[in-house]
C-alpha cells in the first residue's frame, strides 16, 4: 500500500511538470505576425473645364476687282485738251461700289462724271505728268488707283526775220483788175456709215421697233473713227430729248462675228446707259486685244421690263457670275434703234 502510494504521487508531479513544460514551451513560440492593411489616400476630384463658345469668324465680304485707270488718248496731251478717263470694275452681286477721282490740286479740273466709272476732265494749261487719283470704295475696302498724263509745251512758232528798209522807186499806180469772187466749196458732211473706208465692215440691218417719242444720239465718239483702243474701256456719251419715264438707253456693239453685245459700265448690276439732263454715258469695250477690227456702235431704247431689256440684264447677269460673254444672236423684241456709227480699233 506504502508502494503504490509512492508511484500516485511521482505520477502527479509527471503530470504537474508536463502541463509546465507545455506551458513554457507555447508562450515561448513564434507569435503570428498581423497583417497590415493598406489604406487607400482620399483623392479630390479634378473640376472639368467649362468648353467657352466659339466665337463664329464673320465670312469675308467679296471685294470687286478693279483695273487700272485708262486714259482715251495717248500721251502727250494738248494744254487744256478735253479727255475720257475711265476704270473697268469687276462689280460683285450685292456689294455697292464708289467712286472718287482726285484730280491734281489746282490743276486741270474734271468736267463730267465724278461719282462714275468714267469722267471727262480737262487737262491743265501747264506742261509737265500729271496724276488723276482715283478712290473705289467697296464692302469697306477702300481700292486706289492711278493714272497719269502729260502734257508738253506747244512747239514755239517761228517768226519771221524782218528785211532791213531800203529806199525803194514809188511804184507807178496801176490799175487793179477786179477779181470775180470765189465760189465756197459746200461744206463737207459727216460720212455715213457705209461710207467708212474700213475693210470688212460687218453687215447688218437696223433694228426695228416700236415707236417712240424719244430722239438719242452718239456725240462723244464721231463716226468712222479709227483709232479706238482694243480690249479697254473707252466712256461713250451723247444726247437724248423727249421723255424718257419708263424707258432705258441700251448701247450694243457689234462686230465682224455677227452677234450684239449689251455694253454697260458694271455689268454685275446689269447698269444700262445713265441718263439725267439731256446727257447719256456708259463704257464700251472693243474686241481683242491687238487685233484691229471694224465695229458698229448702236444706240437703242427699250422699255423697262421689255422682252429686250430682260434679255440685256439676264445678259450680263450670266457674263457677270461666268466670265463669259458670248453675245446675242438676235435683238428680242421691244428694242428701237436711234443711232449708230461704225468705228474701228488700232
Amino acid at each position: 500500500m506504502f508502494h503504490h502510494t509512492i508511484s500516485i504521487y511521482r505520477l502527479r508531479n509527471v503530470l504537474f511538470l508536463g502541463v509546465l513544460l507545455l506551458t513554457l514551451v507555447g508562450c515561448g513560440g513564434e507569435q503570428p505576425t498581423p497583417t497590415a492593411v493598406a489604406i487607400a489616400p482620399t483623392s479630390t476630384p479634378t473640376p472639368t473645364p467649362k468648353a467657352v463658345p466659339a466665337i463664329p469668324t464673320p465670312a469675308p465680304v467679296p471685294t470687286p476687282s478693279v483695273g487700272e485707270p485708262v486714259v482715251s488718248v495717248p500721251s502727250p496731251v494738248d494744254p487744256d485738251e478735253q479727255i475720257g478717263i475711265s476704270v473697268a470694275v469687276d462689280g460683285v452681286a450685292g456689294v455697292e461700289i464708289a467712286y472718287e477721282w482726285i484730280p491734281p490740286e489746282g490743276k486741270g479740273k474734271i468736267l463730267d462724271g465724278q461719282g462714275t466709272s468714267a469722267i471727262t476732265y480737262q487737262a491743265p494749261t501747264e506742261p509737265g505728268t500729271y496724276k488723276i487719283g482715283l478712290k473705289v470704295r467697296a464692302a469697306g475696302t477702300v481700292i486706289e488707283r492711278s493714272a497719269f498724263i502729260t502734257i508738253e509745251k506747244p512747239t514755239d512758232t517761228p517768226t519771221p526775220t524782218e528785211l532791213p528798209v531800203t529806199d525803194t522807186p514809188t511804184p507807178i499806180d496801176t490799175p487793179t483788175p477786179t477779181k470775180e469772187p470765189t465760189p465756197k466749196p459746200p461744206e463737207a458732211t459727216p460720212p455715213q456709215p457705209g461710207e467708212c473706208p474700213f475693210d470688212e465692215i460687218p453687215y447688218r440691218t437696223s433694228i426695228e421697233g416700236p415707236p417712240v417719242d424719244v430722239e438719242v444720239s452718239i456725240e462723244s465718239i464721231p463716226n468712222c473713227a479709227d483709232n479706238l483702243p482694243t480690249a479697254a474701256s473707252i466712256p461713250l456719251r451723247g444726247t437724248y430729248s423727249g421723255d424718257l419715264a419708263g424707258k432705258e438707253i441700251w448701247i450694243l456693239v457689234y462686230p465682224p462675228n455677227v452677234v450684239y453685245y449689251p455694253q454697260s459700265e458694271d455689268a454685275c448690276r446689269n447698269l444700262p446707259a445713265q441718263f439725267a439732263n439731256g446727257q447719256w454715258s456708259t463704257i464700251i469695250r472693243l474686241g481683242r486685244p491687238g487685233v484691229p477690227e471694224a465695229f458698229h456702235v448702236v444706240a437703242v431704247v427699250t422699255d423697262v421690263g421689255s422682252p429686250a431689256s430682260e434679255a440685256f440684264r439676264n445678259y450680263l447677269t450670266v457674263g457677270c457670275n461666268t466670265g463669259n460673254y458670248q453675245g446675242l444672236m438676235l435683238v428680242p423684241v421691244g428694242a428701237t434703234e436711234l443711232d449708230s456709227i461704225i468705228v474701228h480699233t488700232k
